[in-house]
């Protein structure tokens, strides 16, 4: 039975081959749009499902804090340009604190906060200090009431429990006079100014990165580069930049991988056919059966991720395998001394079942993979 259904549609195919590549093209002209449009969503929360512990816990934090990390904006200045990177930074930092994105911006050093709470950045030496003489002044006051204790110096008083030096030494070190015009964010060498902001959004949402980057750069763009000096330039560091960059790797990568399986696949089967037409044609039916597996992507789940966009390679080493039996059985065929009607039947009849096995069991297996939790 499976040899007469194959025979027909063999006969189908000698009778009517522009009807049979017409069907055959009509499904990827008609996915062709969708696969376009295609999204690649590259934030790392969506390949864990939304329901693990670990996604609800980091979703839970950014609802109460906001964004992890910093973006940070980077004043380069290869002349010490200090007066153009400072008046840069304080126009540029009256405009990134109207944006909505970001919940704060620092590029200088709190004055008054570290001249109230200077008690906060003391030393681990000096903390020691202090302890050290808190512990003797609660010894001898401990000393002092036991009944058995005999003060022979009675205007003594004991040890002192005396910090002032130690709140001169800070007052003076975060006094407002002691920063002078260094309180912005420079460099020791005086070649860079950094402006740290903290967005509202997790650092995995790249396509937001991408957003307020491009947003950063059109202010920096209207204030005008030049009119701070000619030797200022501008950088973006911080976590956020990290992940927009790894995500634009990965993006290129996926590009050039699929770029290159096609190409590589193609001269392959140009090397081993020894002709052009039947690669051609292969690379054609190839192209046919791959570009509606992404259209029914965007049509079913919108976008695809991290992991899924590497298909389009696999799938080419993949899907290119059953053109090579038909091909080859054909040629056999022909060299048998078939005539080529009798040869494409021939190849159908004769490579369609193990063919069609080979590719439910290709099939079941990446199937098996939709009960994985993993995106």
């Amino acid at each position: 039975m499976k040899n007469r259904m194959l025979a027909a549609l063999a006969a189908l195919v000698i009778s009517r081959p522009l009807l049979i590549l017409l069907l055959g093209l009509l499904p990827a002209l008609v996915s062709l749009p969708a696969v376009v449009n295609l999204k690649l969503v590259s934030d790392y929360l969506e390949l864990l499902p939304s329901g693990c512990r670990e996604v609800k816990d980091l979703s839970f934090i950014a609802r109460k804090i906001g964004g992890l990390g910093t973006f940070s904006i980077v004043i380069f200045s290869d002349q010490r340009n200090i007066k153009g990177m400072k008046a840069l930074a304080d126009d540029l930092a009256r405009k990134l604190s109207l944006m909505p994105e970001l919940q704060y911006v620092e590029y200088r050093f709190p004055r008054d906060f570290l001249e109230d709470h200077f008690y906060l950045f003391m030393e681990e030496h000096d903390l020691n200090i202090i302890a050290e003489r808190f512990h003797e002044k609660v010894q001898y006051e401990i000393w002092k009431n036991s009944p058995m204790y005999i003060d022979l110096e009675k205007d003594s008083g004991g040890p002192k429990f005396d910090l002032s030096d130690i709140i001169k030494k800070y007052r003076e070190k975060f006094s407002s006079e002691n920063f002078g015009d260094s309180d912005y964010f420079i460099s020791a060498d005086l070649s860079m100014l950094v402006i740290y902001t903290k967005p509202v959004f997790l650092p995995t949402r790249t396509d937001q990165t991408r957003l307020l980057r491009e947003k950063i750069q059109k202010c920096i763009s209207d204030l005008g580069l030049g009119n701070y000096g000619h030797d200022l330039s501008i950088g973006f560091n911080g976590n956020y930049c990290l992940m927009l960059d790894q995500r634009e790797a990965i993006t290129r990568d996926i590009g050039k991988s699929s770029i290159l399986a096609v190409i590589f696949i193609f001269l392959i089967l140009t090397a081993v056919f020894s002709r052009l037409l039947p690669a051609l044609l292969l690379s054609i039916s190839l192209a046919a059966g791959i570009i509606p597996v992404f259209g029914l992507a965007q049509l079913f789940f919108g976008s695809i991720n991290l992991v899924t966009g590497f298909l389009m390679a696999i799938l080419s080493g993949l899907g290119v395998n059953y053109g090579i039996f038909f091909i080859l059985r054909y040629q056999e065929a022909l060299n048998s001394g078939l005539k080529k009607k009798q040869a494409i039947q021939d190849s159908f009849t004769g490579s369609g079942g193990p063919s069609l096995a080979g590719a439910l069991t290709t099939a079941v297996s990446f199937f098996i993979l939709c009960a994985s939790r993993f995106r």
